[in-house]
């Protein structure tokens, strides 16, 4: 559940709680205190930001895509096929770099 934080003057920020795998099926799903903004996502081992972990910049390009989609990149699809993954999404920051490109996995 993501909560709205207001930062004033540097930016407004969604934050919470959500699960983050690393880029092959060989990571585990590690929970990660997330916020994003306006230029990104950013996320952390913990709620006070103190132990930055990544940030994924927001392009206007960058697509958002639930598992259950049949568009949904990459590993997508196994996750969606887990019981507990059926709300999961695949953060694809920039669908023109090629086959190689990262892909960001949150549920």
């Amino acid at each position: 559940i993501l909560r709205r934080r207001d930062l004033s003057v540097v930016q407004e920020c969604w934050q919470g709680w959500l699960l983050k795998r690393g880029p092959t099926l060989a990571h585990r799903w590690l929970r990660r205190w997330c916020c994003l903004s306006k230029a990104g996502l950013t996320y952390y081992t913990d709620e006070d930001c103190s132990d930055r972990r990544g940030t994924i910049r927001i392009k206007s390009v960058t697509k958002v895509v639930p598992f259950r989609d049949r568009q949904a990149p990459k590993d997508s699809i196994k996750h969606f096929l887990e019981p507990s993954r059926g709300c999961g999404f695949a953060l694809d920051a920039d669908p023109y770099a090629g086959k190689d490109r990262r892909i960001f996995y949150f549920d």
